[in-house]
């Protein structure tokens, strides 16, 4: 039988940070920092996620294009 490592609250962290990093996105003492400030951080994360995903699949989803404020052409 294998067991299953669990990974702790502290490795999670780490590995969130690290993929965070990776991504090019600020720590979370930074996000936290924004948060108080101007409150829109959620929203830009958002936006650079949403930017990469339309890149990855070249589709864009109404979501998507609320957040990045994509206005469509009506037909």
């Amino acid at each position: 039988m294998i067991e299953h490592h669990k990974p702790s609250q502290k490795e999670l962290t780490q590995s969130h940070l690290e993929a965070m990093r990776n991504a090019g996105l600020p720590n979370s003492r930074q996000l936290d920092h924004n948060k108080t400030v101007g409150g829109h951080t959620g929203r830009k994360m958002i936006s650079h996620l949403s930017e990469d995903v339309i890149r990855l699949t070249g589709d864009i989803t109404l979501a998507q294009e609320k957040i990045l404020g994509i206005k469509r052409k009506k037909a």
